[in-house]
């Protein structure tokens, strides 16, 4: 009878051990999980430049001319996003990080090589610019 309580107690305490070797295994597999996550978020911001009218889709020959707020979807007297086909008057450029450049001058192409990971915002539908009436 001894002999089986203490066989009984040793299963008990073994069981017990694994419960909480388990557990632990989980909960450091999860948080390694959430840690890696974190990690691979990437912070952007999108800003709208100005550019000087210009009928060219090269960024070399699109003289910036500064931060402007995102033009109408639709405008058919003025730079919009959407469906008009004239001269190109703005682009929507994206930033890793928190904060975009304050550039009053120079071209696409050197605002977007001064600062490497940033990038054109080709949508599909504007191709990341605004343009004006034809």
């Amino acid at each position: 009878m001894a002999l089986t309580k203490k066989i009984t107690g040793a299963i008990v305490a073994i069981a017990l051990v694994m419960v909480t070797v388990v557990t632990f295994a989980f909960k450091t597999d999860n948080k390694e999980n959430d840690s890696n996550q974190k990690d691979n978020k990437r912070f952007v911001i999108q800003q709208w430049y100005g550019i000087s009218t210009t009928s060219s889709d090269n960024p070399a020959n699109q003289t910036v001319t500064g931060k402007i707020s995102p033009p109408e979807e639709f405008n058919s007297e003025d730079c919009a996003q959407l469906e008009n086909e004239g001269n190109f008057c703005a682009v929507l450029i994206e930033f890793p990080g928190s904060t975009s450049p304050n550039v009053t001058s120079g071209s696409v192409e050197s605002l977007l090589s001064n600062n490497p990971g940033s990038q054109i915002l080709d949508d599909q539908a504007s191709n990341g610019y605004s343009r004006l009436p034809e």
